[in-house]
């Protein structure tokens, strides 16, 4: 599945014009409810949506998504599987939200946001999106900053 809105998104900074997402999940129809809301905002979205593991690589590898969003429903281990097949590809520029169902403790590593599906509106995901890209964002700057001051600081002792 594929859309591009006609409507424009917001020219904020930091704000992605037209905002790459891939919904990840096992039940197409809390998928298509996502896929359904998101289209219904007045921002740019390019929609994809994935029932498998092997199915959701190879969009990953192929369309390059802003933000990925994971359904919890599909285990926790195809998450830690997909969250580090996602690393070894080296998809680095894709934040990824994780939808639960309850609020108890899972996976974390590699989730910049995490969303319950019983107070999710299309405004809230939207949003979410947004602030995991920012974060997202902003851990990719702060990793690039700490390893130019190792290389500098290996530098002076050397």
């Amino acid at each position: 599945m594929k859309l591009n809105s006609a409507a424009t998104a917001s020219q904020e900074p930091g704000v992605i014009n037209t905002m790459k997402v891939l919904l990840i999940g096992n039940n197409p129809i809390e998928l298509g409810k996502l896929y359904d809301g998101l289209k219904s905002l007045k921002h740019q979205f390019h929609l994809e949506t994935s029932f498998t593991s092997d199915d959701a690589l190879t969009k990953i590898s192929n369309t390059a998504p802003n933000c990925i969003v994971i359904d919890d429903n599909i285990g926790n281990s195809t998450i830690k599987s997909i969250i580090k097949n996602i690393q070894l590809l080296g998809k680095e520029a894709a934040s990824i939200t994780l939808l639960k169902t309850k609020n108890v403790e899972g996976v974390t590593s590699g989730i910049q946001e995490f969303l319950l599906k019983d107070s999710l509106t299309p405004e809230h995901l939207y949003k979410a999106l947004q602030n995991a890209s920012r974060f997202h964002k902003t851990q990719q700057y702060l990793k690039i900053k700490y390893y130019q001051g190792k290389k500098r600081l290996k530098r002076v002792f050397i």
